[in-house]
C-alpha cells in the first residue's frame, strides 16, 4: 500500500480456504512481521490486521470487528 508515493503496509493475500490461524504461525509471516510494522494477511473472507512486529491490532470476518479497532492519527 503507497501513500504520496511512500510505502505505508503491505498485504499478504491467500488462498480462499486459507486457515489463517495456521498461516499467522509459519515462518514465512514470521518474516514478514519482523521486517513489516504494518501488515494486513487475508483469504478474502477474514482480514487480519497487524501493527508493530508480532501483535494482532484487529481481526475482521464478513463484516464483524472482533478487536477494538484502533484509530491512527
Amino acid at each position: 500500500m503507497y501513500l504520496g508515493g511512500q510505502s505505508i503496509g503491505w498485504v499478504e493475500c491467500r488462498d480462499v480456504n486459507a486457515e489463517l490461524h495456521v498461516v499467522e504461525n509459519s515462518n514465512q509471516l514470521i518474516r514478514y512481521l519482523r521486517a513489516c510494522d504494518n501488515l494486513i494477511l487475508t483469504n478474502y473472507s477474514e482480514f487480519r490486521w497487524y501493527r508493530g512486529s508480532s501483535s494482532r491490532v484487529q481481526r475482521i470476518e464478513r463484516g464483524r470487528v472482533f478487536f477494538p479497532f484502533y484509530r491512527y492519527p
